[in-house]
């Protein structure tokens, strides 16, 4: 299938409101929390396909659980001067978030390039600053052109040489696995990373429908899929955190969503961008942004 084809069944698929649906829990009534990776979830110990019965409607954001652990560890940087590892970030995320079941998988970019992200965190590009701009007023946080910005790039340039040190993005997925004993939550993706297309999702409560997914497209239908405004949601409402805290959460989450966007299709000529809106009429309304 050539890249033209392909783009033109993601766009279909990604523009479609048949393709989000509510956010679903598990039987415990939780969230799950999952990564942004545009292939299909696969099984727990191969990349083989599942019964697309068994998919769900996931929170996804850059990294998964790695990536909650990232922000935590930016706030907690900036808040006491002293870095904190994000595999610990990830450990004290999780029991903050008692709703929430956070997973991650194998063969991930935003894990493999982890270092890349941060960064581009600390100094990012003009494509980086404009989505991180337009994001900062849609939201409302208030972090661009004040000092909560220098803080939070100072934190990512501060968390590179700590990663760097520490080594830690093979043990990351060890960490994550062992939030929950009672059950797996690191998959294997199936299918080969073909994606051609980012999406960021403005709406809190919808995420990408895999089963509709599966059935109706397949493979072929590709897309890096940010549930943005659910994360921010989740950043702003943290239990034990100050007001300040909070802030520097939602604009790491925020920081770490452009980084990563422009990482991963770095080089990838004919990527599109694709934001998603809540619409009082027509539910959801989709606006295509300038490539970088």
């Amino acid at each position: 299938m050539s890249s033209e084809n392909s783009i033109d069944i993601s766009m279909e698929f990604f523009t479609n409101p048949d393709s989000y649906g509510d956010l679903s829990m598990t039987k415990d009534f939780k969230r799950i929390i999952s990564c942004i990776d545009p292939r299909l979830p696969g099984r727990v110990h191969e990349s083989a396909p599942v019964d697309p019965n068994e998919y769900k409607i996931t929170v996804q954001t850059d990294g998964g659980a790695v990536g909650l652990g990232h922000d935590r560890a930016l706030r907690i940087g900036i808040e006491t001067g002293k870095p904190e590892l994000i595999s610990e970030g990830i450990r004290q995320d999780a029991k903050m978030r008692i709703i929430n079941v956070l997973d991650a998988h194998h063969d991930c970019r935003f894990l493999n390039g982890l270092v890349t992200v941060l960064e581009e965190e600390a100094n990012p590009s003009d494509f980086t600053k404009e989505a991180l701009k337009r994001w900062d007023r849609f939201y409302g946080i208030g972090i661009i052109g004040t000092k909560a910005e220098i803080q939070l790039q100072d934190a990512a340039a501060r968390q590179v040489e700590l990663e760097r040190a520490h080594h830690e993005s093979h043990t990351l997925l060890r960490v994550v696995d062992e939030l929950y004993p009672e059950h797996p939550n690191v998959r294997y993706m199936s299918g080969e990373n073909r994606a051609n297309l980012h999406v960021v999702n403005h709406h809190p409560f919808v995420g990408i429908n895999r089963r509709w997914q599966a059935e109706q497209y397949g493979q072929e239908a590709q897309g890096y899929h940010n549930n943005l405004a659910a994360i921010i949601e989740r950043s702003l409402l943290l239990p034990d955190v100050s007001r300040r805290g909070r802030k520097w959460r939602a604009g790491a989450a925020m920081g770490r969503a452009a980084a990563t966007m422009t990482v991963v299709t770095r080089g990838h000529e004919g990527t599109r961008f694709l934001e998603v809106f809540p619409d009082a009429e027509q539910g959801l309304r989709f606006v295509e942004q300038e490539s970088a």
